[in-house]
């Protein structure tokens, strides 16, 4: 561990000198079967990997993993279970770590309160519920911070937090909101500790009521004709 934390150690002095970023992306997916991803995409400027290898830090012989830049500054545990993956665009290198709950009911309580994310004084990353659910309306509570306030003020980091919703939310905060409803995105400064908001449906009722009165409608319609050819 000690390699590690001067690892990135120099890894931030590189950032500060060539002002390459961070990115960090925690996004919550959730499928209209109740399915819940969460993923933290974590990638460095590839812009800084050229600097590192330029300045001998990263060589043939000193070819040290990606992993060890991106997850150096997480506590043991921290991320148990999540299933990690190597992530790369045009501008940035590094891994990718997605959760999988089966069922959004496993992570849903029926008592409201505020969920911690990312809590520093913890060893893992999620809150046991994510969610609370009154009648068929889930909704999130959550507090969101990447780093302690005053630290690391020199690393240029690009935080978002973003959720992907089965259809059109019932209410957010979001900073934007896109995909007709559905893709809410914040975004969170360097130390800042965010407030997020949102609530949504799985099941839309209303389709559901639309295709009961056809339905109902339907029935009535039949009914007379039968009527009539009676009388008739």
């Amino acid at each position: 561990m000690d390699r590690l934390f001067k690892v990135l150690t120099i890894f931030l002095v590189v950032i500060f000198l060539c002002s390459c970023s961070v990115k960090n992306d925690n996004s919550i997916t959730i499928s209209k079967d109740g399915k819940v991803n969460y993923s933290v995409l974590i990638g460095i400027d590839r812009q800084l990997l050229a600097s590192l290898k330029n300045n001998n830090v990263l060589d043939e012989n000193n070819n040290i993993d990606i992993s060890d830049y991106v997850s150096a500054n997480m506590k043991d545990g921290y991320l148990d279970g999540f299933k990690k993956e190597k992530y790369s665009d045009n501008e940035y290198i590094g891994n990718k770590y997605t959760y999988v709950y089966e069922s959004i009911d496993d992570v849903t309580s029926s008592i409201g309160s505020k969920v911690y994310i990312n809590d520093n004084n913890s060893d893992e990353l999620l809150g046991k519920d994510l969610f609370t659910k009154n009648n068929d309306v889930y909704s999130a509570n959550l507090i969101y911070s990447l780093v302690d306030k005053d630290e690391y003020d020199e690393v240029n980091f690009i935080n978002t937090f973003s959720v992907n919703l089965p259809r059109r939310n019932v209410s957010n905060n979001a900073d934007k909101v896109v995909n007709s409803g559905k893709t809410l995105i914040w975004n969170i400064k360097n130390g800042e500790e965010k407030n997020i908001k949102f609530s949504f449906k799985l099941n839309d009722n209303k389709g559901y009521l639309v295709i009961a009165s056809l339905i109902f409608d339907i029935d009535i319609i039949i009914a007379i004709i039968i009527l009539r050819r009676k009388v008739i």
